[in-house]
């Protein structure tokens, strides 16, 4: 995640594809990570917009991750959309402004 940062402040398109198809669910400490230290960073002049993630697999990894994700959006400018075919999703995030 730290290198997905750098690559965004690099290159500020705010446009993300996450494959989260192989993860399995994040510890505690690090959802808390993600939405307490790096969200806030990733969001910051909008390097972080929209993300189309590919489902994972894993159902407690997908209701954990769908949990975090409708969390974010409240308290962050970022659209996150769930897909299950690769190419539906790079189509929605090629068509984000």
């Amino acid at each position: 995640m730290e290198q997905l940062l750098v690559e965004l402040e690099r290159v500020p398109w705010g446009k993300v594809a996450a494959d989260q198809r192989n993860l399995f669910p994040l510890s505690t400490k690090d959802s808390a990570w993600l939405l307490l230290d790096w969200l806030p960073r990733a969001t910051k002049h909008n390097l972080y917009r929209y993300v189309a993630i590919l489902s994972a697999r894993d159902i407690f990894c997908r209701l954990a991750m769908h949990s975090l994700t409708l969390h974010a959006q409240t308290q962050f400018p970022v659209v996150y959309r769930l897909f299950e075919e690769e190419e539906n999703a790079v189509t929605w995030l090629l068509a984000q402004n």
